[in-house]
């Protein structure tokens, strides 16, 4: 899991790229279920919508992705003080 101001990124790394794929979009729904509150079944509709799935290595037969979930759609009071740069309680 990492951050940059404008995104919430997760990564998958596996020797198969829709493994990847699968892997860091998992990691996703995970994180909008436990982090936003999203049912995993909104969280699997946001990725299909707003997340970007980007190639970060090709190395060794590793395939890295990392899924972009862009912080700029989490607006309001219920998401407020929850963009930052870390994780909040």
């Amino acid at each position: 899991m990492a951050s940059s101001p404008t995104h919430w990124i997760t990564m998958g790394m596996h020797q198969d790229l829709l493994e990847s794929c699968k892997m860091a979009v998992r990691e996703v729904i995970k994180f909008l279920n436990s982090y936003y509150g999203l049912s995993k079944d909104e969280a699997y509709a946001f990725c299909s919508m707003a997340v970007d799935l980007r190639v970060t290595q090709v190395v060794d037969y590793t395939i890295g992705i990392r899924a972009m979930i862009p912080k700029e759609y989490f607006v309001g009071e219920q998401f407020a003080n929850k963009n930052g740069l870390l994780l909040t309680a």
